[in-house]
């Protein structure tokens, strides 16, 4: 059999997954023939968000057993009923405002939003009559998966980034889990005392870097305000996507919180010179690699997120910062050792394989999070003085 009816003989959907590769490939190359080299924050825009060929908005479902890479709320309902169980809490400290509006943003499938319903139907029935849902979502097929999961509640809209960040004042919360670390990044390496930016060329021989001066203004005073001291040859990344996010984000809200969990670094431990290369890692079949290169627009792409970034960044918006807690500890503080005992009483209700699958799933979300690196769970506040809140019984400070 010869090669053609070899790929003749490919699933339909694995034949257009290579074309997708294929042409996007391809428009990197004219990219770069025209422009030159570009900088890395706009080669990783263009692998994961092209349009029509992006790795998150064209190419198939990235998170799941299936994809590249799991995320918490996939793991078990726990996780999304205690957020919802936070959600609820706030909403009670607020004064109960009606319409109270909870927004989750880059939301995947749909699974914390739908737990997040899940408890706040059982526990806080009140707030669901004047909750409003609203899912942001730049993915057309996620976007898709989301309307099915969230088929059977009311009042659920959806809604593009653009058109929701050009929204008046809103009153109640907004959440993002595991989006901004999958946010454009600028590479930055010190040379010679000289404070150079990573530029990519794609051609049809390969992709290499090129070093030369930083592409945007805001790259020095980033560093500057968030006190990076860097060595020579140290390589880091400058989120200015991320920033520039959570300044629209607060400018949305008028009166509530920020909810923002990722795992990344805060204070001078986001530059330590103990990580020369830097954090950017890509992610294909749940495996982990240096190398951003390897696939265009076939593999996850993310960066450690910078959590004094973000503070510093909202304090521009009006957001003030309330606490920042690691993601085990905020969910224990919320009842997840509760959840794990309501489970144990269901246990002859299941099967010995669920039983201790569901088990297994609930350990995890315990797992112990790095003061630095882990995953932390970071929330601000806007027009009033939050007090008390569940989550941040045991915070980490800023």
């Amino acid at each position: 059999m010869d090669s053609a009816q070899l790929k003749a003989c490919k699933p339909g959907s694995e034949m257009e997954e290579q074309d997708r590769l294929n042409r996007l490939k391809e428009h990197l190359v004219e990219f770069c023939r025209a422009r030159g080299p570009i900088p890395f924050a706009l080669y990783m825009e263009l692998c994961l968000y092209h349009p029509e060929l992006g790795y998150y908005t064209a190419g198939p479902p990235p998170m799941g057993k299936g994809g590249d890479y799991l995320t918490y709320p996939s793991v078990h309902p726990a996780f999304g009923r205690l957020m919802g169980r936070q959600v609820a809490q706030i909403w009670k400290l607020m004064g109960e405002p009606s319409p109270f509006t909870l927004v989750e943003m880059g939301g995947g499938r749909g699974d914390l939003s739908r737990h997040m319903l899940g408890l706040i139907q059982e526990e806080a029935p009140c707030l669901l009559q004047v909750l409003q849902l609203i899912l942001v979502e730049r993915s057309p097929r996620l976007l898709e998966a989301q309307k099915q999961a969230l088929g059977g509640f009311q009042g659920v809209s959806f809604m593009d980034p653009e058109a929701f960040l050009c929204l008046p004042q809103i009153v109640g919360c907004m959440v993002s889990n595991e989006l901004l670390d999958a946010m454009p990044v600028h590479l930055l390496e010190v040379h010679s005392g000289r404070l150079l930016e990573v530029f990519v060329e794609v051609s049809q021989e390969g992709i290499r870097e090129v070093l030369a001066e930083p592409s945007d203004a805001r790259i020095q005073g980033y560093l500057r305000a968030l006190g990076a001291r860097l060595l020579e040859g140290q390589r880091v990344e400058v989120g200015l996507a991320a920033t520039e996010w959570m300044e629209r984000v607060g400018s949305v809200l008028g009166k509530g919180v920020v909810i923002t969990v990722d795992f990344g670094y805060s204070g001078p431990d986001a530059f330590h010179p103990l990580r020369p290369a830097g954090t950017l890692m890509a992610y294909k079949r749940h495996a982990a690699s240096p190398d951003p290169y390897a696939l265009p627009g076939g593999q996850d792409l993310t960066a450690h997120v910078n959590f004094s970034a973000l503070v510093w960044a909202g304090q521009r918006a009006g957001l003030s910062f309330t606490g920042l807690a690691s993601q085990d500890s905020f969910l224990l503080a919320l009842g997840l050792l509760q959840e794990m005992e309501a489970h144990e009483a269901r246990c002859r209700e299941m099967s010995a394989a669920a039983f201790w699958a569901e088990k297994l799933a609930l350990r995890s979300l315990m797992m112990p999070q790095a003061p630095q690196g882990g995953f932390q769970v970071l929330i601000q506040h806007k027009g009033w003085e939050p007090q008390g809140l569940m989550g941040l019984a045991r915070s980490l400070g800023d």
